[in-house]
């Protein structure tokens, strides 16, 4: 299937590993590289360059999952209303906010989306120390399409963001209906030549696809795409250069590049504890998250093969410009969308026992791992939710799964692996 462009639908790490030096040596004072130095001679050499090299920190939010559509008036708002709330709050705080958000549309095609995050090295470094670096922020607005319906939005809403980071410090610098290759060069432009005391906000608003960030050319040249990869790299680059970054994506599908960042995370601590890979962890319930995502991916599957062409065609119809046309057409139309929604609901309904199998086969285990990352993290985490509220995207599902994984990947220290 093509990927779906609408932004909307047609209506509208951490800790060193302790075991790799004596702990019976004294740690070095916070700045004395010369005695940083003496303490890591004889660790491998990632390891050894991960204390000499100072990691940074991430939070990555999308307005919407990797299947959902995003929408007007609902993540913008929300991440405006909140920024206004807590102006003196670290932003990587206030994004954690915004990604606890109900962010419910009503649409009969999508009731909802959800926010998702990614974190980074989350609680490895105070905020505070960050703000003696420079504060510096790029935002992209893509508006004004080419051989695609222009957004309503992006551009206020990048202007209204601009005018809450200025308050904040930060130097801004916006780019209007950018191609993939010019959005590249803006976000790399913003990490190049980071230091470890800055911040860097990257922001994107406008088209999104399953497979990234969509150019302003995608509709006469369909491979102007910022692939998520490209996302993810950005992210790395600033946190391996010791900044504290956040990258906020309003667009359809733009958890697809949250989940991208993710997957890297849990890549990176499979294997150990590097300079990747710092902080403590926890390998089983990281890897009985991705074993049930693997799982809902397969249902996916299904749902796309079995109930996506109705959906496509309930698009279609509901896209198609009858301004002027006879009401006996208006009608006909609305009956057939009717029709096509009716058979769209039978065949979810019968899909909905396979999901909840898959969904509920795992969901103890699930409680179990929650509530022990939540007792290694000190915070809470919710139970996972019982009833699959929503066939085609899961998002609550894999709104929560997120959510585990995150605390799992940036667990204190126990004890034992103290310093």
């Amino acid at each position: 299937m093509e990927p779906e462009l609408d932004r909307r639908p047609p209506e509208k790490e951490g800790n060193p590993d302790s075991g790799a030096a004596s702990s019976s040596e004294a740690r070095p004072r916070s700045g004395s590289r010369s005695a940083l130095r003496r303490e890591v001679r004889g660790l491998g050499y990632e390891e050894g360059a991960s204390r000499l090299r100072p990691r940074g920190s991430a939070t990555v939010v999308a307005s919407a999952g990797p299947r959902e559509w995003a929408f007007d008036n609902s993540f913008a708002p929300a991440l405006q209303e909140i920024l206004a709330q807590h102006p003196g709050q670290d932003l990587a705080d206030v994004l954690a906010l915004v990604a606890t958000r109900e962010l419910a549309v009503g649409n009969p095609e999508q009731a909802d989306h959800h926010a998702t995050i990614a974190q980074v090295g989350a609680g490895q470094a105070a905020p505070k120390a960050y703000r003696a670096g420079r504060k510096r922020a790029v935002l992209v607005a893509n508006q004004n399409y080419v051989g695609i319906s222009p957004l309503e939005t992006p551009a206020d809403e990048a202007m209204r963001f601009q005018e809450q980071l200025r308050s904040r410090g930060f130097q801004v610098q916006t780019a209007a209906d950018a191609t993939a290759e010019q959005m590249r060069e803006e976000y790399e432009g913003l990490v190049e030549g980071a230091g470890p005391e800055d911040e860097l906000v990257g922001y994107f608003s406008g088209h999104g696809s399953p497979a990234g960030l969509i150019g302003v050319l995608y509709g006469e040249l369909p491979g102007d795409i910022l692939p998520n990869a490209a996302v993810s790299d950005v992210v790395d680059q600033g946190v391996q250069r010791g900044a504290q970054m956040s990258f906020i994506l309003d667009s359809c599908h733009s958890g697809a590049a949250v989940r991208t960042v993710m997957s890297e995370q849990i890549a990176r601590s499979r294997r150990g504890p590097t300079a990747a890979s710092r902080g403590a962890r926890s390998p089983r319930a990281i890897a009985l998250a991705e074993a049930t995502r693997k799982d809902l991916r397969r249902f996916s599957a299904v749902w796309e093969r079995v109930v996506g062409p109705v959906l496509q065609s309930i698009l279609s119809l509901k896209g198609k410009d009858l301004n002027g046309y006879p009401d006996s057409l208006l009608l006909a139309r609305d009956a057939e969308l009717d029709r096509l929604r009716a058979v769209r609901a039978r065949l979810e309904h019968r899909l909905a026992p396979m999901v909840a199998r898959i969904w509920n086969r795992r969901l103890e285990a699930l409680k179990l791992a929650a509530r022990e990352v939540a007792s290694r993290s000190g915070r809470s985490l919710r139970d996972p939710p019982e009833a699959i509220a929503d066939v085609r995207t899961l998002g609550d599902q894999l709104d929560w799964l997120d959510d585990l994984q995150n605390q799992a990947l940036n667990l204190p220290p126990r004890s034992e692996e103290s310093p």
